[in-house]
């Protein structure tokens, strides 16, 4: 019975991949001798897979747990060893400390409200985000706006920021947004666990006003933001209770540029972030335990793992790296301990996150383009060009501003200080932790988007870093000093310059300025563009009541709109297309640049 269940079990998991699911298609229509709906078949196979999935994979599991009798051996009554009510119950007992928190806490909200009031534009992927979660009929990610009906559909632009936007407030339209988006969220790159979120919290809302998006987005990140406060004072407190130093390395660990930068983006990297700060959390009260002899794999501890791990992985694919490093060192040590029933309960616990990730998300593990993108660069044609673009990134990232690039040689001078220390079980621990947080930091810079080494990719490990100031030294006050000067130069490189405040991102990546000509006029809008997602970076800002209308191509506007002599033309772009036309032969006047797009207006 187990292996039958197991082998169906296995082939369930296997039909769940979108490219075995094709290939069977194509088998069926060999074999009946007639083309069938791929739509339909598809859609099929993912009613089925749930009750392939869930029943099998989890009667192999349980038939599994008695075949291997002991192994794993899970119990019921172990020492814990995450605290949390003693942690919670030492800061309550402690009211100065339990104060100290609270205003570090309320500081950096309002640090991040400030930056959240500073926030002018959105992001292209910002803009996708409402789209993908809203699942509206038009959008940024789905319909192009009747683009080469006859006759050409007139738009308001308001209309179409009304179209594209917020666009239903009811909680059935949420609802159907959350269940489709657990099917297919239809962006291959990110799983659907923020924008399910997102979708929620946007419950009830019904505008295109950009300000109130801005607000309401980005406090969904703020509340992410305390969820990461609270748990990395327990990261924190599992290497020191010195009270003052806990405050400071909380300061290091949020009042970080990389750490801000995510609470102002409408994406999925500050619930990276989150998770991340917990997973961490999570390992690091294991191997303590592990360096402690002490037995913990109680069925509570198993429980809580597997939703630790799987809700980590569904917070971002490269949330896997971290896991992976983390399960090779762990395996290392349970092995050279050998430890096998430990060992064995936490490879149960991994192959049992996977499943559970893949019931919250059908399409967990399909990367798309991404995907094979990824792959491309594990071939040694592309290792060169990606390494100099790896060595590039950083350094834009790094040199970006003097007081950032101080902040970070602090970190791998501390790093190496503590690895090249390990006397203390603690710090063999903090060693390890911070270890394989840097690894993965260059191992996920490699495998980004070749053209997008940016910090957003990085930034969600940069809070756990903090850790790499604490020390220990028989003299705390010289830690104290340390770590006061790392806050001290985080402070310096939050200061604006005269280009703004460049070191916190995401303010106004569509540089709002230079949409200036194109709210102020009131002549009708022609936009040339097929490719959806990019409108993401022009409705958004048009101004209410101009006439918009979406051409095929230059020439449709004098053979359709023969009489109109004056107009704007706006015509899209990418990498792989000029970003310029003949605009002279056309009798076109260039008056501006704006992202993937180049505004023209009609000379007489």
């Amino acid at each position: 019975m187990m292996i039958f269940s197991g082998t169906i079990g296995l082939l369930s998991l296997i039909v769940l991949l979108p490219l075995v699911r094709n290939q069977i298609i194509l088998f069926g229509e060999k074999y009946v001798g007639r083309p069938l709906t791929h739509e339909v078949w598809h859609a099929r196979f993912i009613r089925w897979e749930i009750y392939i999935f869930v029943c099998f994979i989890f009667i192999t599991t349980f038939f599994a747990y008695f075949y291997v009798n002991s192994i794993p051996k899970l119990y019921k009554n172990l020492q814990g060893i995450f605290y949390l009510r003693k942690t919670v119950s030492d800061i309550k007992k402690s009211k100065m400390h339990g104060a100290e928190l609270l205003i570090i806490l309320a500081s950096l909200i309002a640090l991040r409200c400030f930056y959240i009031s500073q926030k002018k534009s959105l992001h292209v992927d910002e803009g996708l985000s409402i789209a993908i979660c809203n699942r509206n009929e038009f959008g940024f990610w789905s319909s192009n706006y009747e683009l080469g009906y006859e006759p050409y559909v007139e738009y308001n632009s308001k209309e179409l920021k009304e179209l594209s936007l917020w666009d239903n407030p009811s909680i059935i339209d949420s609802i159907s947004d959350v269940f489709h988006l657990h099917q297919d969220n239809k962006d291959s790159p990110h799983t659907n666990l923020y924008y399910s979120f997102l979708r929620i919290w946007f419950t009830g809302v019904k505008t295109y006003n950009l300000k109130y998006i801005f607000w309401r987005a980005c406090l969904l990140n703020v509340l992410f933001f305390i969820v990461s406060f609270f748990f990395m004072i327990l990261l924190i407190r599992k290497f020191t209770n010195n009270q003052i130093l806990i405050c400071l390395i909380l300061l290091i660990a949020f009042m970080n540029p990389p750490s801000l930068s995510l609470t102002v983006f409408i994406r999925p990297y500050e619930l990276q972030q989150t998770l991340i700060i917990i997973f961490t959390y999570f390992v690091t009260c294991s191997l303590q335990a592990i360096e402690t002899n002490v037995q913990f794999e109680t069925k509570k501890y198993f429980i809580i793992g597997i939703f630790v791990l799987a809700f980590t992985m569904l917070s971002a694919y490269f949330n896997i790296i971290l896991v992976g490093l983390f399960g090779i060192t762990l395996i290392i040590l349970l092995a050279r301990r050998k430890n096998y029933n430990l060992l064995s309960v936490f490879i149960l616990m991994f192959i049992l996150s996977l499943c559970v990730a893949k019931l919250f998300y059908f399409k967990f593990g399909n990367m798309g383009e991404r995907g094979q993108e990824a792959a491309n660069k594990l071939s040694l044609f592309y290792i060169f060009d990606n390494l100099c673009a790896v060595k590039n990134g950083l350094i834009e990232i790094f040199t970006n501003n003097i007081f950032f690039e101080i902040y970070s040689l602090s970190i791998l001078i501390c790093c190496g200080f503590i690895v090249f220390s390990r006397k203390e079980k603690l710090a063999k621990v903090q060693s390890i932790v911070l270890g394989v947080n840097i690894i993965s930091l260059f191992v996920i810079f490699y495998f980004a988007p070749i053209d997008m080494k940016t910090l957003r990719y990085i930034a969600p490990l940069f809070s756990v870093f903090a850790l790499a100031f604490i020390f220990y030294f028989k003299n705390q006050k010289l830690n104290i000093v340390i770590a006061g000067f790392a806050v001290l130069v985080l402070i310096g490189a939050l200061i604006p310059t005269k280009k703004g405040m460049q070191n916190v991102e995401h303010l106004d990546d569509s540089e709002i300025a230079s949409y200036k000509e194109l709210q102020e006029t009131k002549l009708p809008i022609f936009v040339r563009g097929e490719k959806s997602w990019g409108h993401a970076c022009l409705i958004p800002y048009l101004s209410d009541n101009q006439k918009v209308i979406f051409v095929l191509n230059f020439e449709d506007i004098k053979q359709k709109y023969p009489d109109m002599k004056k107009y704007i033309f706006i015509n899209q772009f990418d990498n792989s297309e000029k970003s310029n036309i003949d605009y002279e032969s056309y009798n076109l006047e260039k008056i501006n640049k704006i992202s993937f797009y180049d505004i023209y207006s009609a000379v007489e």
